[in-house]
């Protein structure tokens, strides 16, 4: 081997396994961003599935939220007309319930009154039956229509 070589060839060499090994490693350099693009596009492509998920629930809760406060207003409104409802039966029912106390009053005041009158009839009746003309009339009641005898 000559000096000249030596100092050319040598270098040179080494030189070319340098730029080798600079290739080498940019190419490895360039596979890891490739793969890293993809991850990065796979990413994006995951949060935006989630991102619409997301919006597709909100607008389900959202609906669901339409609807919860339709129905408590319904609610509000059947509650409303149950308690007007309720407050009319309990006052047919006090006016009911009055009437009939004074239904009860009356009937046992004709009771009373009907009692004093068969009292009043029976002393009477006792009293005019042990006459002689009035029981001779009475007799002759029950023979002509057995139907008033026995009492």
């Amino acid at each position: 081997m000559s000096l000249v070589s030596r100092f050319t060839v040598t270098p040179l060499l080494y030189a070319c396994v340098a730029l080798l090994a600079t290739i080498v490693a940019l190419a490895m350099y360039a596979a890891v961003l490739k793969a890293e693009g993809h991850y990065a596009q796979a990413t994006a492509a995951t949060a935006t599935a989630e991102r619409d998920t997301a919006r597709i629930e909100r607008d389900a809760w959202k609906t669901r939220a339409t609807e919860m406060t339709a129905a408590n207003a319904a609610y509000g409104q059947v509650v409303t007309a149950l308690k007007a409802e309720l407050a009319a039966a309990q006052g047919e029912s006090r006016r009911i319930d009055a009437a009939s106390q004074r239904a009860v009053a009356a009937a046992q005041a004709d009771a009373r009154d009907a009692d004093r009158t068969l009292a009043k009839f029976a002393a009477q009746f006792q009293t005019q039956s042990r006459k002689p003309r009035c029981a001779q009339v009475m007799t002759e009641l029950e023979t002509a229509c057995p139907a008033f005898s026995g009492y």
